[in-house]
């Protein structure tokens, strides 16, 4: 296939010759390059803004407000509630009670396991007692 003559053009860049773009660092005299100035600041404070809108993120302020009506809330009704002193009495009994078998409970396992026994036997001794606490 023959091109016509004035649709040919010559690589410049086989020879060595034409015009090449070189791109160039700038040169700064006597200063230094500018910082790229990120604007994370402000990025942030608009970012926590569009939370603090949608209601994802509440500010410190409401979260005490929050806590501080329920608080008097909690107070109110407890004192419109009829409170026996057999009632409080059965309550602190119950607790007292279930923190001594978490005591129990604690003690023997640290006992298991500071006994030299086989790995087999602890973990059925082991396997028993959690079953025995359901």
């Amino acid at each position: 296939m023959n091109t016509p003559p004035g649709f040919k053009k010559d690589d410049a860049t086989k020879d060595g010759e034409g015009q090449l773009i070189l791109l160039k660092q700038p040169s700064y005299q006597g200063a230094q390059a500018p910082k790229a100035k990120l604007d994370w600041q402000a990025r942030l404070k608009s970012w926590k803004q569009m939370q603090t809108s949608k209601g994802a993120i509440r500010s410190l302020s409401e979260r005490k407000n929050e806590i501080w009506d329920s608080g008097i809330t909690s107070i109110l009704a407890l004192l419109q509630a009829p409170i026996e002193a057999r009632d409080i009495q059965k309550q602190v009994e119950t607790r007292a009670i279930e923190a001594c078998r978490r005591a129990a409970g604690l003690k023997l396992l640290r006992d298991l396991i500071l006994l030299d026994m086989p790995t087999p036997q602890f973990l059925d001794v082991a396997a028993w007692f959690c079953s025995a606490l359901r």
